[in-house]
């Protein structure tokens, strides 16, 4: 009886310290991708040309044929041109090309972001400051020192990017928002995970470089 029972003990004790490994790595410990096959790959990068608009002419100048009006060289993107208007809003001015850079995602990595713990880990795989716009407005993030084999460079970002938008849209990074920007770090997460694309644009020595990421 006395060995049915210390040999019932050690079988719980040893579930317990099962379930204990099970939840750390859950919960994010060192290798907090729990063996997850993490998998970001690049499909393909084009350059993309926007369009190049005059000023209408004036009332005082209708009759000359010669003023040029609006005018574009190519179909653009509904997604590219509000980037295109929202950096200029942020200040950069005379951009004519984005370099577009597509990614897929597979199901295991959204996952892995899932847990907040894993992005917090991940966040110490580079460092950052915040970067004002022409308003003088916190709205951009400079990266840099970024590990290598980190999810920062396997999703495309390099040293000295500034983080200008996301899904086209204009940030504010202040103390009194953080709370909103995790929130939007995981609405992202969802509709990659439901097959919606995401994206962000960064500008990179100058030029706007736009990553676009899909479900694989």
């Amino acid at each position: 009886m006395v060995y049915l029972i210390e040999k019932l003990q050690y079988v719980l004790s040893g579930l317990i310290i099962f379930l204990i490994v099970l939840f750390y790595f859950i919960l994010g410990g060192p290798d907090a991708s729990g063996g997850l096959p993490i998998e970001v790959r690049e499909e393909r990068t084009t350059s993309v040309t926007l369009p190049i608009v005059d000023n209408p002419p004036s009332q005082a100048h209708s009759n000359n044929k010669k003023t040029p009006v609006f005018k574009t060289n190519q179909k653009i993107d509904p997604k590219l041109k509000k980037v295109s208007t929202n950096l200029k809003k942020l200040g950069f001015r005379g951009i004519r090309k984005i370099d577009v850079k597509e990614y897929k995602v597979n199901r295991e990595t959204v996952k892995y972001l899932h847990n907040r713990r894993n992005i917090i880990g991940e966040l110490n795989n580079a460092s950052s400051k915040i970067m004002k716009d022409a308003a003088g407005n916190p709205t951009m993030i400079q990266l840099y020192d970024i590990t290598e084999g980190s999810l920062f460079e396997k999703f495309g970002i390099q040293d000295g990017d500034i983080l200008s938008l996301v899904d086209g849209n204009i940030g504010e990074f202040t103390a009194s928002n953080s709370y909103e920007h995790w929130d939007q770090a995981t609405n992202m997460l969802e509709k990659l995970g439901q097959g919606e694309n995401i994206s962000i644009t960064v500008m990179r020595g100058g030029r706007p470089v736009q990553l676009e990421f899909g479900l694989r």
